[in-house]
């Protein structure tokens, strides 16, 4: 019981109670290219970004409210498809990346006195686009590019098969022609020459 300027004040030390409230790690801020922040959107609510490859520059600033300093927890923090183990960051709750395109998870939390004890871990969910010439339309852009050249390629040489074939079925029907044109032209000569020839001996008989 004590005095006070309204007269006595009073409590019962027995039904203070501590401060139960955990400690909450967030996310305090987002840039990108070490400067522009993220987006209009509050840090710790942002649950996915989705950047060029152009943009790839992404620092993370995240720090927890507690009624201890935030100075007293150890930071942890991971780029999932980067990183294969979790990196500590000591009391500082700070990483960057240069993230080349990619679909990414960044998970973040922190120890306090008791190290085997991690606060709530969360994390953001990242997406780096590739560049046109990478991206998967292209891709089958191309591939279907190169199956039509060479369907081409394949009927454009058998057109030139089948045009040569053609060719020397036209050059043997020509010589075959021109072989029966002799063969009767022969014929004729041979025949002609052949009746000349009796009757010339026709006339020596006579003489």
């Amino acid at each position: 019981f004590f005095g006070g300027i309204n007269g006595v004040n009073s409590f019962y030390p027995e039904s203070v109670k501590g401060d139960t409230q955990e400690p909450k790690i967030f996310m305090s801020n987002i840039k990108v290219m070490d400067t522009d922040p993220i987006s209009n959107t509050a840090a710790w609510n942002v649950k996915q970004i989705t950047l060029p490859n152009t943009q790839n520059v992404l620092s993370f600033y995240f720090t927890i409210i507690s009624r201890f300093s935030p100075d007293v927890y150890n930071y942890q923090y991971k780029m999932d498809g980067i990183d294969k183990d979790w990196i500590k960051g000591g009391n500082q709750g700070y990483a960057r990346y240069v993230l080349p395109p990619g679909k990414y998870t960044f998970e973040y939390t922190a120890t306090g006195s008791n190290p085997e004890k991690k606060l709530q871990q969360k994390s953001i969910s990242v997406t780096i686009t590739p560049p046109f010439l990478r991206t998967i339309w292209f891709i089958i852009l191309m591939a279907v590019f190169l199956i039509l050249m060479v369907i081409t390629i394949v009927k454009f040489y058998y057109k030139r098969l089948h045009l040569k074939k053609l060719n020397q079925i036209e050059m043997q029907q020509t010589l075959q022609h021109e072989r029966e044109r002799i063969s009767r032209d022969l014929h004729d000569n041979i025949g002609a020459y052949t009746t000349v020839l009796m009757a010339s001996t026709e006339q020596l008989k006579k003489q």
